[in-house]
């Protein structure tokens, strides 16, 4: 994979890996609570409109689309063109930018969580608890602030020394007082 003009590898950090593990999860687990819920409540099943049934499947389907949105994220070589990448930071950047789509998929993945409880509890009851529910608000201020953070690492990074800029040297010159160096040499 390449990261700007530089090879960079896949490495398998112990956050990331976790952070797959729990994406990997919710996804089984969406997918097993849905079945489930048809199985076990087949009065439900019979009774329910085929909207409601889309419904129930539709955010399991979400969730292993983000999964595959997310590998694709993570596989291509993203370009980063308003950053300074270079050889000796592009393997940081990358490791940044892989564990950062990791990180965001979870709030997306729990929020849909949330929104399948509700469809299944609303099935049960008959529609009388509202779709909307507070966990969507943080998972999206999460999302916010995982996103936020992670661009402002992967600048700094990225920040280049003012002195230095396309393998040049550039050197500072200070303006000098005529007075201070006829006094510099006299001492």
């Amino acid at each position: 994979m390449k990261i700007g003009n530089f090879d960079v590898t896949y490495t398998h950090k112990p956050a990331k890996v976790i952070s797959d593990f729990i994406a990997l999860g919710i996804t089984l687990f969406q997918f097993l609570s849905a079945g489930n819920f048809t199985v076990k409540h087949p009065e439900i099943k019979q009774e329910m409109a085929r909207m409601d049934f889309i419904m129930l499947w539709c955010f399991p389907a979400v969730c292993g689309i983000t999964l595959v949105v997310c590998l694709i994220l993570t596989f291509r070589s993203p370009r980063f063109e308003r950053y300074n990448i270079t050889k000796d930071n592009a393997q940081n950047v990358f490791d940044w930018y892989v564990f950062a789509v990791s990180l965001c998929r979870l709030p997306i993945m729990f929020s849909l969580t949330d929104a399948e409880l509700i469809v299944q509890e609303r099935l049960i009851t008959g529609g009388n608890k509202s779709l909307f529910s507070f966990t969507y608000i943080l998972c999206a201020l999460v999302l916010v602030i995982i996103i936020r953070f992670s661009m402002h690492r992967i600048t700094s990074l990225t920040k280049t020394n003012n002195t230095e800029k396309n393998g040049r040297l550039f050197i500072k010159s200070e303006a000098v007082d005529d007075n201070k160096e006829n006094e510099r040499e006299k001492k």
